[in-house]
């Protein structure tokens, strides 16, 4: 059985596929390859805040951070390149804040200060991360089921 946190992370991933088709993954851990795997997105699952209530209901805030890598033909159209992703990103997560009924709420919190590139051989690069917060709950004391 996949327990709600699961869920919630697998359904922003599909999301985020909808934005760059085979070009998102999640968690990974060797660097992007400025060359050929431009432009990509690396989604990293983050921690969670329970916020217990009165309802009968465990309330989580989860975080999640979406690294965004575009190339450009020159260094003047990274900034472009980088505010189209962005915005595709924040687009498609916030499509349906429910996303699917599994999620409360979903909200961009902050962007990093983009970061410029460089690799040798490779065109101008820029990378920036984008934080999302998703609430969420579950049955108390139950992360499997639905409250």
């Amino acid at each position: 059985m996949i327990d709600r946190r699961e869920r919630v992370l697998a359904a922003i991933k599909t999301a985020l596929d909808a934005v760059l088709p085979g070009r998102v993954e999640r968690n990974r851990t060797k660097e992007v390859n400025l060359k050929t795997e431009t432009p990509r997105l690396v989604m990293l699952d983050g921690g969670h805040e329970l916020r217990e209530d009165q309802t009968g209901e465990d309330e989580y805030r989860l975080s999640v951070d979406v690294d965004i890598y575009v190339a450009a033909r020159s260094d003047a159209e990274l900034g472009p390149a980088l505010n189209a992703l962005w915005a595709e990103v924040v687009k498609a997560l916030q499509a349906d804040l429910s996303l699917g009924g599994l999620t409360q709420d979903i909200r961009q919190a902050d962007m990093s200060d983009p970061e410029v590139l460089k690799e040798s051989g490779a065109p101008p690069a820029i990378t920036a991360q984008v934080s999302f917060d998703v609430f969420f709950a579950t049955a108390e004391r139950d992360p499997f089921t639905a409250p």
